[in-house]
């Protein structure tokens, strides 16, 4: 049976067509159930034309092959070259023991995953030095380009504290506050920039500003210690600013209805009073008659004299 099946394939691959045999010979076979023989054959046909099709595709599957092949090479070969760039750039950065050697290290090698990590220590240096411009200017390239969310956050937080030391205060208040407000950064480093920016305001006598930023972290919901630590010591300033007033609007008084007069009583009768008499004065009394001496007397006196 497999070997008729083949024969036929290959006829059929070289164009000749087998001889037809009458219908009705196998008429009855056909409508006969198929034999457990025949699942086997099936595969080897399946077997057969891939077999066919392999030797017809041969040569673009080698080729297709090949390609791959070359591919994965030439891939773990530039791996193999960048890692050990990438390692002699490393050991670069790290032996690097001068100001002067780290700046020839970035200017040629700006990309490098180092770069960016010896800025930070190249910044330092120059803060140290008191060359704040120069330590200002990588600062804010690493806050700009470093993906790393702490070294981004502290760097922006280090320009802040440059410019309040060159005495731009306002400025320094302003970056102070924008870092605190970042959600996406690290607790510790929003806790201090909280706490510069509350102590800022504070000498600026914007208390208010100074309470909001004072009250943004407290240290019994602080995830770490050192935002702990920060919280505390803005918990303990924000205790030196008095309490806001808060204005009460006044209360309004409940509208009180004028109580009803009394009923008018009827007036009194009048009684008339009995009409007093007038008193009636005691009759003066007679003056008191003076006593006349006799004219003897007086007689009787001239005469003794």
């Amino acid at each position: 049976m497999k070997r008729a099946k083949k024969i036929q394939k290959l006829q059929k691959i070289q164009g000749i067509t087998p001889e037809k045999k009458p219908a009705g010979e196998n008429a009855n076979k056909d409508n006969m159930p198929a034999p457990a023989g025949d699942l086997t054959d099936n595969i080897s046909e399946n077997f057969d034309k891939f077999e066919l099709w392999f030797i017809a595709n041969g040569k673009k599957i080698f080729a297709f092959c090949i390609v791959i092949l070359v591919a994965v090479a030439a891939f773990y070969s530039v791996k193999y070259v960048m890692e050990k760039n990438r390692k002699e750039v490393s050991a670069k950065f790290a032996n690097a023991d001068s100001p002067e050697k780290l700046q020839a290290l970035l200017k040629n090698n700006s990309g490098a995953p180092e770069a960016l990590s010896a800025a930070f220590a190249l910044a330092a240096d120059y803060t140290a030095k008191k060359e704040y411009d120069k330590a200002i200017e990588l600062y804010t390239k690493i806050s700009q380009e470093c993906k790393d969310e702490f070294l981004a956050k502290k760097s922006a937080l280090n320009v802040a504290y440059l410019n309040e030391m060159k005495g731009d205060k306002n400025s320094a208040t302003l970056l102070f506050a924008r870092v605190a407000d970042e959600l996406k950064g690290p607790e510790g480093v929003r806790a201090e920039a909280a706490y510069a920016a509350g102590r800022l305001y504070f000498n600026a006598k914007n208390m208010a500003s100074a309470r909001k930023y004072l009250s943004l972290f407290q240290a019994s919901s602080a995830m770490s210690s050192d935002a702990g630590q920060w919280a505390a010591m803005s918990r303990a300033l924000l205790n030196r600013i008095p309490a806001a007033k808060v204005a009460m609007a006044p209360v309004a008084k409940p509208a009180v209805k004028p109580a009803a007069k009394p009923a008018a009583k009827p007036a009194a009768k009048k009684v008339a009073k009995p009409a007093v008499k007038p008193a009636v004065k005691p009759a003066a009394k007679p003056a008191a008659k003076k006593v006349v001496k006799p004219a003897v007397k007086k007689a009787e006196k001239a005469a003794a004299k």
